[in-house]
């Protein structure tokens, strides 16, 4: 995959990393600066090349845009399984930090598979992937605040979702694509997820072993 990858693309912007990578935040304000992955061998996707896509698409709109990205993008190989993993570092577990943090997700889960779909051997099935949000415990008044919101609410609701995400830890939370804000985007769904696990690290952990969550 690598020198396909730098085949077609940039390869300045194509890192392959043994045993370890570090996602590092560009935000020099950021609480959560970087996190080191471990325990495998990873092909780095600079965040530059989904940033560069961003001037295909509408910027402000009422719906989700695609014009956003995380914070780092892998490719990860395991015995049998490939995997691709998504990585957005926030500052602080908050109501607005979760659900940008979501977007962010999506939105680079969308434009990565359009990279990939260019390759003509590429087979989306052949892959497994997951999003992995690293952050700052939250305060009590943040949790129950989050927890006194989805009380009242009906139905899904963004509150409810954070404090899911939260509770679930390592065992992660699937994120459903009627849920989800790819959803309602006239995309294939080459570009779409049925199903995509995701996983809230506390950012205590400043090493991750990366086969907890997949």
């Amino acid at each position: 995959m690598i020198d396909k990858l730098k085949t077609l693309f940039n390869p300045d912007f194509i890192c392959e990393y043994t045993g370890a990578v570090t996602i590092e935040e560009e935000d020099p304000q950021a609480k959560v600066r970087s996190v080191r992955l471990e325990n495998g061998d990873f092909i780095y996707l600079n965040k530059k090349i989904l940033d560069q896509m961003n001037l295909l698409f509408k910027q402000k709109d009422d719906r989700f845009s695609l014009c956003k990205g995380c914070d780092g993008v892998l490719i990860y190989h395991c015995a049998k399984e490939k995997y691709l993993i998504l990585v957005e570092l926030k500052s602080k577990y908050t109501y607005d930090n979760i659900i940008k943090a979501e977007s962010q997700i999506e939105a680079s889960y969308a434009k990565l598979f359009m990279l990939l779909h260019s390759f003509d051997d590429f087979v989306k099935e052949n892959y497994k992937c997951c999003a992995l949000i690293i952050a700052l415990e939250p305060d009590i008044e943040t949790l129950s605040k989050l927890t006194k919101k989805a009380q009242i609410m009906s139905g899904y609701c963004k509150e409810r979702f954070c404090i899911k995400l939260y509770n679930a830890k390592d065992s992660g939370l699937i994120l459903k694509h009627d849920i989800s804000l790819l959803k309602n985007l006239p995309l294939k769904m080459d570009y779409k997820f049925d199903e995509l696990p995701i996983f809230f690290i506390p950012y205590s952990e400043k090493s991750i072993d990366i086969r907890k969550y997949l």
